[in-house]
């Protein structure tokens, strides 16, 4: 029988080579990701990474988990790979923007 990740990955290489305008989404990425973690599939990942920044969708902490895990449970560390360097740069971004967003707001002046 076909495993739930096969199942997952499939659908996933329906998505892509679909004809439809749409592109697939951050979260059609990460599920993918995950899937490739389940089978410890981490070439695979690689792949989904360099696509996910040539389609525009950039990766988020999400896509890093996946990806840190995978690594992890594979003993596979690409860090040099280039699209493993865009996800570390990307999440570096998000997370600085998220930080500036939690900030307070400055205290208003009474004159």
């Amino acid at each position: 029988g076909c495993s739930q990740w096969e199942a997952v990955l499939s659908l996933w290489d329906d998505l892509r080579q679909s004809t439809t305008k749409s592109s697939p989404s951050i979260i059609s990425f990460n599920v993918a990701l995950t899937a490739c973690g389940q089978a410890l599939r981490w070439c695979a990942a690689l792949e989904l990474l360099s696509a996910m920044v040539t389609q525009g969708c950039w990766p988020n902490a999400v896509t890093l988990g996946a990806c840190v895990q995978l690594f992890e449970l594979t003993g596979h560390y690409p860090w040099q790979h280039a699209s493993v360097r865009q996800l570390l740069r990307a999440v570096a971004a998000d997370t600085a923007r998220y930080m500036l967003d939690l900030r307070p707001a400055p205290a208003a002046t009474t004159g």
